[in-house]
């Protein structure tokens, strides 16, 4: 069994946010794309017609489009901030502090002992970042576990990534 200490603070929980929210897919990335440059286009297109019309109506285009991609940044920056804020609020109330997984279960902690179990046939994904050291498990209920390797409190990391492998073939194989 491996113990790990749940330590979650506004640069993991953000970090979580990144990742779970940026483009993954090739299709998504291609759509993020085409918005800026349709945009772009739409931009440009406003210009060539106020330098060829002098109609003031093409400017005020350009401007509406410049206020769109302005919107559409700014609004998902709120989504990712407010997203973070409520995954840190969540985990205040609830007092978890630690996790133990083995291949039949996670146990989840508080300051007086084990809380609860999740059987591994309630977990729905697990993903590992890489980048920080982290892997995310979500379950059926959308509860989210944050573990970070450098949290490893008993047990190796090569373990727990072992633990993840194999959970990680079965639920591709139930899939």
């Amino acid at each position: 069994m491996i113990k790990i200490k749940l330590d979650w603070n506004k640069e993991n929980v953000g970090e979580f946010v990144r990742y779970s929210t940026a483009p993954k897919s090739k299709s998504h990335v291609f759509l993020t794309v085409a918005f800026y440059v349709v945009i772009a286009v739409i931009i440009a297109l406003c210009i060539v017609m106020f330098a060829m019309t002098g109609e003031w109506l093409a400017i005020v285009g350009a401007g509406v489009s410049v206020i769109v991609a302005i919107v559409y940044n700014v609004g998902f920056r709120m989504v990712k901030k407010n997203l973070t804020n409520n995954i840190l609020d969540l985990n205040l109330k609830t007092g978890f502090e630690s996790v133990e997984v083995d291949y039949e279960k996670i146990v989840i902690h508080d300051s007086l002992g084990p809380l609860g179990k999740i059987s591994w046939s309630n977990v729905t994904k697990i993903e590992k970042n890489n980048e920080c050291g982290a892997v995310y498990i979500t379950t059926c209920d959308n509860a989210m576990i944050l573990i970070e390797y450098k949290n490893i409190t008993e047990g190796t990391r090569e373990e727990l990534d072992g633990i993840f492998e194999g959970m990680n073939e079965k639920l591709s194989k139930d899939a």
